[in-house]
């Protein structure tokens, strides 16, 4: 891993978990790699008031990260040269306003690595409902009362070259699945589990036990996708649910998130 890529003084909210992510995700493609964001807590929190990132970034529009991968990549490709061209969009951005645009990418079948930090919901606004939020959970909207797209199948059912579910509270599964995207020629999904301390509503210092958690309980699986069929998915552990629940506010009763 190359280190030094994401460097300390960025202005995350203490133990963020797209921070996390992203730090691993750098360090583990080196710095032959080019990113593309959206307007996302990363892209902010990376560049005020100091820009920690040290590898080339591209702030897109939410509509036009997976169009703006799209195009780096096939002008590498035109001039024969490999880099690790990816997307670090959040939820919002992937599964909501950026999803046409994903879509097409995929189906156009352009080299790039396009990684979903989901924290589920709209964090840097403010905490506000997105399709990819669970049902049941409090935001500023209130209670979502629908459940979350499946954003794995969605990319699946394109046939994509590799997809993959991953959370920051396994990390050489991240890396590992990081590692096996570059050496695939396509395009690929990567969504990993962010948690986030402010919008969940935990104390940070859970942020590690709470993304094994959400694994460990069966809240998130950790699949994989690749060849054209679902190859690995990770066997769920006789963690209880509600000891996940109780750690967060976001499922308390509107009103009772004290």
């Amino acid at each position: 891993m190359s280190k030094n890529l994401f460097e300390r003084g960025h202005s995350a909210c203490a133990g963020c978990g797209v921070a996390i992510a992203v730090k691993i995700v750098i360090e583990t493609l080196g710095k032959n790699t080019i990113a593309v964001m959206p307007p996302n807590c990363l892209s902010v929190f990376t560049i005020v008031p100091y820009a920690n990132l040290k590898i080339p970034a591209i702030l897109s529009l939410f509509a036009s990260t997976a169009s703006m991968v799209s195009g780096i990549s096939a002008y590498f490709k035109q001039k024969n040269k490999k880099v690790n061209v990816i997307a670090l969009a959040g939820d919002g951005g992937t599964a909501d306003i950026g999803l046409q645009s994903l879509s097409a990418a995929i189906h156009r079948q352009h080299d790039f690595i396009y990684f979903c930090l989901n924290n589920q919901a709209y964090m840097n606004t403010g905490n506000q409902k997105s399709s990819l939020t669970p049902e049941g959970v409090n935001t500023t909207y209130g209670p979502s009362d629908r459940k979350p797209k499946d954003m794995f199948k969605i990319v699946c059912a394109h046939d994509i070259a590799y997809a993959a579910t991953t959370s920051i509270g396994y990390p050489y599964d991240l890396i590992n699945k990081i590692r096996k995207a570059i050496n695939i020629e396509g395009p690929k999904y990567i969504e990993i589990l962010t948690p986030c301390p402010s919008g969940w509503g935990f104390d940070s210092r859970y942020i590690v036990k709470i993304s094994k958690m959400a694994v460990d309980c069966g809240f998130y699986k950790l699949e994989e996708f690749e060849n054209g069929k679902l190859t690995k998915r990770k066997q769920v552990s006789h963690e209880s649910k509600d000891n996940f629940f109780a750690l967060q506010k976001r499922f308390r009763k509107s009103g009772d998130r004290k």
